[in-house]
Formats: structure tokens, C-alpha cells, sequence
């Protein structure tokens, strides 16, 4: 698997743009691992389930925070970025 780590200083779509091509890896990764859950830990398929059934609330509470996330910008602890 293929593993793409970014510095915080990247914005998400420079993200975006290095991982579209590695899109189809990633996709094909997961489905592997969905197929050996199924065939070698069934008793994981408990937590595909909890997943599916978070994820909407997981959505809602990200569509509040992302909005205070992005404004501001303001600098943490009081440091300034060399001129």
C-alpha cells in the first residue's frame, strides 16, 4: 500500500492532485481488504457496520466544525512567519 504523507503546510488540493492518480491503488487496496475480512475475520464486518451507520453524524459534525476551521487563519502561539 501505498502511503502519501503530507507536511500541514499543503493545502488539500495540492493532496488532492498527487492522490487522483493513485486513486485506483487505493480503491483496489481497500477491496482487498474487505474481501480478506470476509473470508479470513467475519468479526470485523461489525465495524464496516458501525462505520456505515456513524458516518452520517460524522458528516454533520465535520459540516459544523470546517467552516470555524477555515476562517481566521490566525497564527498559533503568538509566532510570526519570517519576512
Amino acid at each position: 500500500m501505498i502511503a502519501i504523507v503530507a507536511p500541514p503546510a499543503w493545502s488539500s488540493s495540492s493532496r488532492a492532485r498527487i492522490a487522483a492518480p493513485l486513486a485506483h491503488r487505493i480503491v483496489f487496496c481497500e477491496f482487498l481488504a474487505f474481501g480478506h475480512c470476509l473470508l479470513r475475520e467475519p468479526d470485523l464486518l461489525g465495524g464496516y457496520a458501525d462505520a456505515l451507520r456513524l458516518l452520517p453524524a460524522a458528516r454533520r459534525r465535520r459540516a459544523l466544525i470546517a467552516p470555524r476551521r477555515a476562517g481566521g487563519r490566525r497564527v498559533p502561539f503568538g509566532i510570526r512567519p519570517p519576512r
